[in-house]
């Protein structure tokens, strides 16, 4: 009795890390171990900051929610990363990153794979504000802060992290996959000298405003059918307002105001 039950023993012992194993995708392991390769350096290895960005990428703090589904979080790995050049993985890889991140946000499952089939049905949820300490006075709210948003240019500038693998702007920018952004504020959308818009964005008569920027970077391709931009967008306002503001410093020439 006593061989068998040290056998039954043993065999439970060795069973449990298979067991664990099972429970994570082939796919989201592949992920994990790019991630740690590729992503640690920027973003931490538990997500929360690292070196090159100092927001969380998932959980309490993110903003992964703005990416709204699986394919608008893939779509932004397939512009960007890794650090701003997408050649360094291959679409397979970049699932799966995209596969460990999710499972760390909690919108898949760790034994869950993530494909063009089902991505778009999957959608990305804010994570949960933690609960207010009980008798603990609620947060206050002044009409000139609701009225008159304060804007951070530094804010704006972790934002435009976003746009520079396609834009640049400054007194050396030049048009690179999209048209440098030097005094875009102001100016006729389609008319970067040198630039080939699309015909879309040459016939929109679009000039750049507050208002146009703001719906146009929330959702490019559902602003204006048939732009060459392929972007998730930005869905948060104050981040938009942020970026509009760091933009603006810079001049038709490049030159950087105050």
């Amino acid at each position: 009795m006593t061989k068998l039950i040290s056998v039954a023993a043993l065999a439970a012992a060795l069973a449990s890390p298979c067991a664990a194993a099972a429970q994570e995708s082939a796919q989201v392991a592949q992920g994990k171990a790019l991630y740690g390769q590729f992503c640690t350096q920027c973003h931490g290895a538990d997500g929360k900051r690292g070196e090159g960005y100092q927001t969380p990428i998932w959980g309490p703090g993110s903003l992964i929610a703005k990416f709204e589904t699986a394919q608008g979080l893939f779509e932004y790995h397939q512009m960007l990363m890794p650090f701003n050049d997408p050649s360094l993985m291959t679409d397979e890889q970049k699932w799966a990153v995209v596969a460990y991140v999710l499972a760390n946000h909690g919108a898949i499952k760790p034994a869950d794979t993530l494909s063009p089939a089902n991505a778009p049905s999957i959608a990305i949820k804010a994570p949960q504000a933690a609960a207010p300490a009980p008798g603990s006075a609620p947060a206050q709210t002044t009409v000139a802060a609701a009225t008159a948003p304060m804007l951070d240019n530094s804010a704006g500038e972790r934002s435009w992290a976003k746009c520079r693998a396609c834009h640049q702007v400054g007194p050396t920018a030049r048009n690179g996959v999209g048209p440098h952004l030097n005094g875009l504020f102001g100016r006729v959308a389609g008319s970067v000298e040198g630039y080939a818009y699309s015909p879309a964005n040459k016939a929109s008569g679009l000039s750049w405003d507050n208002a146009s920027f703001a719906r146009y970077i929330q959702d490019p391709r559902g602003a204006m059918p048939g732009t060459k931009m392929v972007f998730a967008g930005i869905k948060n306002e104050q981040e938009i307002r942020d970026l509009a503001a760091f933009l603006k410093q810079y001049a038709a020439d490049g030159k950087q105001g105050q």
